[in-house]
């Protein structure tokens, strides 16, 4: 299985996206699956995409800052995760995780 890239993107790329990430390595171990991540800004996450297999956003309304057909890999909020609602955005990331890692 292949380690999975993972950027995630908040507004200022430190505060929201540290609190994401520690979310994101649960949801990972539990899922089985090897990650690498890293953060950034909002804005800096259009630019970086081309080197990560997903994107996750800390925003929920990220599109309105950046145009996500210029995203070169699978996107996804995780706002939820934030906010405490995060059971359905766990079952997406969990897949999309599984079905990245067993790519060639």
């Amino acid at each position: 299985m292949k380690k999975v890239k993972i950027l995630v993107a908040c507004g200022s790329g430190i505060a929201t996206s540290s609190y994401a990430e520690a979310a994101v390595k649960d949801i990972a171990k539990n899922a089985g699956v090897s990650i690498d991540i890293s953060k950034s800004t909002i804005q800096e996450a259009e630019t970086k995409s081309n080197a990560f297999d997903i994107v996750l956003f800390t925003s929920s309304n990220w599109n309105n800052f950046i145009h996500e057909e210029n995203i070169s890999c699978p996107a996804l909020s995780v706002a939820s995760l934030i906010t405490g609602f995060e059971e359905e955005t766990k079952e997406k990331l969990t897949e999309i995780l599984k079905k990245i890692s067993s790519e060639d």
